[in-house]
């Protein structure tokens, strides 16, 4: 029997190896553990140097620091000033708009419904329609 030079057991040049490196990954874990406490030490030492920074600019500039100006409208509900809840304010409005509807006579003060006079209808209805002649 002749061989052809290539022993029967023999690994060819794509064969990888079956076992892992246990070094190999032992090195790579400690490593990463040790990255990742330097990452978090860094960014908790910038975080603790940010709050010292803007503790220390955070000073008081007038003896007058007690009084202080109302905010501009609109305020939000209850503020300085204003006091009332936002049903309470629904309230107010929704009063303030029936008397108004009731003034232009939109709004029938004993049943609380809608019309609209028919003065105004006419006027909306002239105005939508189409200009020109016929068809």
């Amino acid at each position: 029997m002749q061989q052809t030079g290539t022993e029967p057991h023999a690994e060819s040049a794509a064969h990888e190896a079956d076992t892992l490196s246990v070094r190999g990954i032992l090195w790579f874990v400690i490593f990463f553990v040790i990255a990742n406490l330097a990452v978090l030490l860094i960014v908790w030492w910038m975080y603790v140097g940010f709050i010292h920074h803007d503790e220390r600019s955070d000073v008081v500039t007038s003896a007058l620091v007690a009084e202080h100006p109302k905010p501009p409208e609109p305020r939000l509900q209850p503020s300085l000033g204003h006091e009332n809840t936002p049903a309470e304010d629904l309230a107010t409005m929704r009063a303030r708009e029936n008397a108004e509807f009731v003034r232009r006579e939109w709004m029938d003060r004993n049943t609380q419904r809608f019309a609209i006079p028919q003065d105004i209808v006419n006027k909306v209805s002239q105005l939508s329609a189409p200009s020109g002649g016929g068809r």
